[in-house]
């Protein structure tokens, strides 16, 4: 017992280096500025009614991060800690949660599958919800699969699976997994006793009103405040791209090699496991969330994306893990020693395959910039600008990240609306634009999360009385500038609205 605990120990400190180093190195970026400008605009119990009416999101997140910035500050690196101690913990629940169902050996391999992977180790380095939820689900199945021990397991479960659907809408695929699991094990021929008993039962199905009224209210609320442009409506191959995200990320034919060969591993480990009660609930638990994903996406707008699918991405390794465990040598005239000597041998083989695989892309993250670099982006606006001059960011919620990191107060800083952006607004329209463009010697242009066809048309509206000067890129902006080559500007007048009312935080 004391090795796989000394392993467990290593791997839970390789998932901490991986989530705590650096931590505060990178900007923040346009996500988690969000956050922190709702922090800054509403104090804790107004987060309550303020988070629900103006975010796809629910305000239990958004309340103990303000409470923790409160006390430590609000530095990117302070307010990221709460994530990485989440995104820590998960790792030894997820140890825990597969010992239960295959034994040590599994949930070793399981952890570390989780201490390494791209997908996990970037929700803990981030100001945002989606590490908890993460640590919620691993935690609320965990107790599930532990439902049969009794009353004080069932309130637990209870207690920790409502935590869970209090931090995002799309939480609410949780409680639904485990009920589909148990509706398997009723029909199945060979069901579990265990999984079956009335103690299994009466927990779940007491979350059914809570899940209803908690989960329905987050998801029409979600529904309601999400304007997902930039989420496609799904078919085959944005479902291998979520899939493949749980994964990692790669270039090509890396992607290819590690996606097919986990892919072929997880259906294999499905397979060998079929009859297993354990294997069904890993396979209720990838189906169910994306089977209602796809759902909403085709009855309502497309949801079908790598993060709103995050109820479901610790399920996919984890089959993984049972189909390298499921490997096997053929009989052959070998003695059985040896035959178990050599299979043990294949699967040390290929999960160690697997690990640097996986690792490979969750190392990534720390030799990449990968956030927007927006403090870079805004410091060169503002060290190059001339007083005066014209700043249009599109779009309006990309203006809140440049704001963010903005000090200057003699630059007009204003939104332009595109026709793919993430806002309920109308898109700005020309004549909206034309009047400031023609009313500044100096115009600057900062792209961030807008449509090439939107860019092209603001340049062209720049072109018509300017000349571009500068162009600079940085990860995920492009920043560029203009001036009037006569060196005058046309009074302005009344200047009708861009459409971009930005509400947190001019």
């Amino acid at each position: 017992m004391a090795r796989p605990r000394r392993l467990l120990a290593l791997v839970v400190a390789l998932a901490a280096a991986l989530r705590w180093f650096g931590l505060g190195a990178e900007s923040l970026w346009i996500d988690e500025i969000i956050t922190v400008r709702f922090l800054a605009a509403y104090a804790p119990l107004e987060l309550l009614t303020a988070i629900p009416s103006q975010q796809p999101h629910l305000p239990t997140y958004y309340v103990g991060l303000d409470l923790w910035r409160g006390l430590v500050g609000s530095g990117p690196a302070t307010l990221r800690v709460p994530a990485a101690v989440a995104g820590t913990l998960a790792v030894p629940v997820a140890y825990l949660l597969v010992r239960r169902l295959y034994g040590s050996s599994a949930g070793l391999l399981a952890a570390a599958t989780l201490a390494v992977s791209r997908y996990h180790v970037a929700d803990a380095r981030e100001v945002r919800m989606y590490a908890f939820v993460t640590l919620g689900v691993l935690a609320s199945t965990y107790l599930f699969a532990r439902l049969d021990e009794g009353r004080r397991a069932a309130v637990a479960y209870l207690a920790v699976t409502l935590l869970a659907l209090s931090l995002h809408p799309l939480a609410v695929f949780l409680p639904l997994v485990h009920a589909t699991f148990l509706v398997v094990e009723r029909v199945a021929s060979t069901p579990c006793s265990g999984w079956t008993a009335p103690r299994t039962w009466w927990p779940v199905a007491l979350l059914a009103l809570p899940v209803l009224a908690v989960g329905g209210f987050g998801l029409a609320s979600f529904l309601d405040g999400a304007r997902l442009t930039f989420v496609a409506t799904p078919g085959a191959r944005e479902v291998a791209v979520v899939l493949g995200s749980f994964l990692g990320r790669w270039s090509w034919p890396w992607n290819a090699l590690v996606g097919v060969g986990c892919g072929l591993l997880a259906l294999f480990g499905l397979w060998r496991g079929r009859r297993e009660p354990a294997t069904r609930l890993l396979a209720c638990w990838l189906a169910v969330p994306l089977a209602g994903l796809l759902a909403v996406s085709y009855l309502a707008t497309p949801v079908l994306f790598d993060r709103y699918a995050i109820v479901a991405a610790p399920a996919l390794p984890f089959l993984v893990v049972r189909g390298v465990l499921a490997l096997d040598v053929p009989d052959a005239t070998d003695t059985p020693d040896t035959r178990l000597a050599t299979a043990r041998g294949l699967r040390i083989a290929v999960a160690g395959c697997l690990l640097l695989a996986l690792a490979s892309s969750g190392v990534a993250l720390h030799t990449t910039t990968d956030n927007e670099e927006w403090d870079s982006a805004v410091a060169t606006v503002e060290s190059r600008a001339d007083a005066g001059a014209l700043v249009v960011v599109s779009d309006c919620i990309t203006r809140r990240a440049y704001t963010y990191y903005a000090d200057r107060s003699d630059l007009t800083v204003v939104g332009s609306v595109g026709p793919e952006s993430g806002t309920p607004h109308d898109r700005t329209p020309a004549a909206a634009l034309e009047p400031r463009f023609a009313a500044h010697q100096e115009v600057w242009l900062v792209f961030s999360h807008v449509a090439d066809r939107e860019e092209r048309r603001l340049e062209r509206l720049a072109d018509e009385r300017h000349e571009q000067q500068f162009e600079r890129q940085f990860v995920g902006i492009t920043v560029v500038s203009y001036e009037q080559p006569d060196g005058e500007s046309t009074s302005p007048g009344e200047l009708p609205s861009t459409g971009c009312d930005v509400r947190i935080g001019d």
